[in-house]
């Protein structure tokens, strides 16, 4: 099984770009990339897991 690996875009985007997400080097860091960039752009963030697909992981909101 191929280790996954996760990306941040905004949600605005609809389905996972490779070339406008922001690559984390864990999901910690994927979360903590998300409440960030949800509190300066003031939109939701999505977190995307990436093994052999991607999957859209989880929403983080301002709220977060």
């Amino acid at each position: 099984m191929p280790t996954a690996t996760f990306a941040v875009q905004p949600s605005s985007f609809g389905s996972f770009d490779e070339w406008g997400c922001q690559w984390a080097t864990d999901l910690n860091h994927a979360v903590r990339m998300a409440k960030r960039f949800a509190e300066l752009d003031g939109a939701p963030q999505t977190i995307w897991r990436v093994a052999e697909g991607c999957l859209a992981w989880m929403e983080v909101g301002q709220s977060a």
